[in-house]
């Protein structure tokens, strides 16, 4: 196996774990791998607006799950493949939690430890999307839902996404909407 194919399959990993958790919330996103002379990188693009800390916290565990996947691929620490494959988005990770949770110093711990459960639980899945990766350069979000079918929302937002912002002290979509209400 070549260096850029080995590289190759890291970078579809890496991708795959951000695009497991696009998978599980049912949005439209497009996953790629670009070759720019010798180094290869990915690019997940979804539509996501981070307006309250119910986004916040999806994006956290999303980025999260390229990290996580790296690691677990490679068997490097999750730290080593955050400070260097996964280094942007760490610091995106970091972002939000200083800008959504500053007041909570362990946001960033909390959504790493979520994350880690949800990646290793559909581990299968995210081997499923790398695979797609792995032999060809751009993938979508159909691409994704006719290998793997559809994800139940519902299920999601009952047994991951709620239980994720009970964790990181986050109300639930239902709450913020309650407490809108009662402002009006």
């Amino acid at each position: 196996m070549t260096l850029i194919s080995e590289r190759r399959k890291v970078v579809a990993i890496h991708e795959a774990g951000h695009a497991l958790f696009d998978w599980l919330r049912g949005c439209y996103y497009e996953v790629e791998i670009t070759l720019d002379g010798t180094q290869l990188s990915g690019l997940l693009t979804h539509r996501h607006y981070l307006l309250h800390k119910q986004d916040a916290v999806q994006s956290m565990i999303c980025t999260w799950g390229g990290i996580i996947a790296e690691a677990r691929y490679t068997g490097e620490d999750v730290w080593d493949v955050s400070y260097s494959g996964g280094k942007y988005d760490y610091e995106s990770i970091l972002y939000l939690a200083d800008k959504f949770f500053p007041e909570d110093n362990r946001a960033v711990d909390k959504s790493y430890v979520f994350s880690s459960k949800i990646v290793n639980r559909f581990w299968k899945r995210t081997q499923k999307i790398a695979a797609l990766l792995e032999v060809r350069d751009a993938i979508d979000s159909e691409d994704v839902l006719h290998a793997l079918g559809s994800y139940n929302y519902e299920f999601y937002q009952n047994r991951i996404l709620n239980p994720a912002l009970k964790v990181m002290n986050a109300p639930t979509i239902e709450e913020e909407i309650r407490s809108h209400c009662r402002l009006t």
